[in-house]
């Protein structure tokens, strides 16, 4: 069985898509960072999950909603905690970012 691919795709900021960027880096999984210029958003927007950013395509299929893949990537890569506790905090600790982000 082979690697799956990641392509993450969201505009030349941090914001919501940092949690991502930090799972992939934690864990040393290469993925594909493609940040969309401002002026390209109306030409794709049609084209996302929600119409909104940012999306994670994991071998061809697309996710919308940070939240939701970043639960599924730590899920995978073994970071989501093992006793529904220790998934709280996880939990926790994700939405405390999402709430200090200053574009949240």
């Amino acid at each position: 069985m082979s690697n799956p691919s990641y392509k993450l795709t969201y505009f030349n900021f941090r914001a919501l898509a940092e949690t991502t960027r930090f799972i992939f880096a934690y864990v040393k999984v290469p993925y594909e960072d493609v940040r969309i210029p401002m002026e390209q958003w109306p030409g794709i927007k049609r084209e996302t999950p929600f119409r909104q950013l940012p999306v994670l395509e994991i071998d061809g299929t697309v996710y919308g909603q940070s939240a939701a893949f970043n639960r599924l990537l730590a899920k995978r890569f073994n970071l989501a905690g093992t006793t529904e506790d220790e998934q709280a905090h996880v939990d926790a600790i994700y939405d405390y970012g999402k709430g200090t982000s200053p574009n949240a």
